[in-house]
């Protein structure tokens, strides 16, 4: 757990057992585990998306909101409690674990948390995402300047801000009702979503998720999580040296799908014309899913991948492949693939400007460079290892 997170959880924690005025839960708070290191904490209603349109509670005064922010997130929420399930107890009994430490009176197998509680638990698993793409880039925040003035040259260019290159923190806003999140969309981005958006905000520079957490399925943790982790891995990836431009969107996507499938195997998010949202698809392993699609020689060819200009261009065959592709990036070659996404994210015009022009060309000129690789030979790589055939090989050349 970010160490970082531990004032607030007792910030938190002491206000909420304060209810609770009893002797027995007296004696449960002093043995709530003791904090000793201050950490930024703040749980005041602040300015969320653009700063301009005033204090985000203002807009919404219906709903009970609360507030929480990290070391490298601004969150608010107006969700109710989380009924949690004899299964999701289950599931979630690590984390339940920690969290009965700093909210004693919770046990270890609570039936609900209370909606600041659970935030707290979003922030802890944000900034434990936020942790995990760090080491996917090999980097960490000392990596990242103030500002781009005042790297002054020094040093690969790293974006324009210390929150892996962005200027502000990545803000994430849970609705508990849909219209709020249509006003909201409308608000700051002009369209009335139906399902989560995310964007980038300008003045000042920063990445923003609104998401309605009303359907059925997004209702409860199991999918409600993956889904959240989805996004936000999406907006890592395109905040990451500033975004001045869309990154490869099949490598995007790749990305997104590979923290979504660590967390829930059956959960699938998708991008639409008009926002993003939770699709349906109980495949519970989809390395068996690309192994047949690669038999059947329905996957899609990374010259194809590398063309998709928009989310209608990659249906499930697309998803599923760019997510094993990414994956065998991931877990076969790290180093290579820290390489390749800080320079997809770093590429600069004659005059030192971010510019996304001819990304293709600069995919095809990284994986000449990182592995000597076509990207025809990618293809070939990622397969042999998706079904085993490149130990079979290595074997075979160790006879």
């Amino acid at each position: 757990m970010p160490r970082t997170l531990l004032p607030l959880l007792l910030a938190l924690s002491s206000t909420w057992l304060a209810a609770d005025a009893s002797p027995a839960a007296q004696k449960r708070k002093d043995k709530a585990r003791p904090l000793s290191e201050a950490g930024v904490v703040s749980q005041e209603p602040q300015a969320i998306g653009d700063p301009a349109l005033g204090v985000f509670a203002e807009k919404f005064p219906g709903e009970e909101w609360h507030y929480l922010e990290t070391t490298h997130y601004r969150l608010a929420s107006s969700l109710k409690e989380m009924k949690l399930s004899a299964k999701d107890r289950k599931r979630l009994a690590p984390e339940l674990k920690i969290l009965a430490e700093y909210f004693p009176s919770l046990g270890t197998k609570p039936k609900s948390l209370p909606p600041e509680v659970y935030l707290v638990l979003t922030g802890i698993r944000l900034e434990t995402l936020y942790c995990e793409f760090q080491t996917l880039a090999q980097v960490s925040d000392a990596d990242f300047p103030a500002s781009r003035a005042a790297q002054a040259g020094q040093g690969p260019y790293m974006g324009d801000g210390p929150y892996l290159g962005e200027r502000e923190k990545f803000e994430v806003v849970l609705h508990g009702d849909r219209r709020d999140h249509m006003d909201f969309t409308e608000m700051q981005r002009g369209i009335r979503a139906n399902d989560t958006v995310r964007w980038h905000c300008r003045k000042p520079s920063k990445m923003v998720v609104s998401m309605p957490c009303v359907d059925g399925d997004l209702r409860v943790d199991r999918w409600l999580w993956p889904h959240l982790a989805h996004n936000m891995a999406h907006m890592l990836f395109d905040g990451f040296k500033f975004f001045a431009y869309d990154p490869p969107l099949w490598l995007s996507e790749g990305i997104a799908l590979w923290f979504e499938k660590r967390i829930e195997p059956e959960s699938w998010t998708r991008d639409g014309g008009e926002g993003v949202f939770f699709e349906p698809d109980r495949s519970k392993d989809w390395k068996a899913d690309a192994i047949k699609l690669v038999k059947r020689k329905k996957h899609t060819s990374i010259a194809k991948l590398m063309a998709a200009a928009g989310p209608a261009d990659l249906d499930r065959a697309a998803n599923v492949t760019a997510w094993a592709v990414t994956s065998f990036l991931i877990e076969k070659h790290p180093d290579e693939f820290a390489q390749l996404i800080g320079a997809l994210k770093a590429q600069l015009d004659s005059e030192g400007y971010p510019t996304g022009r001819k990304l293709d060309d600069l995919q095809r000129n990284q994986f000449r460079e990182l592995w000597s690789w076509t990207p025809m030979q990618l293809e070939d790589a990622w397969i042999a290892w998706l079904t085993g055939t490149d130990e079979e090989d290595e074997d075979a050349a160790d006879d």
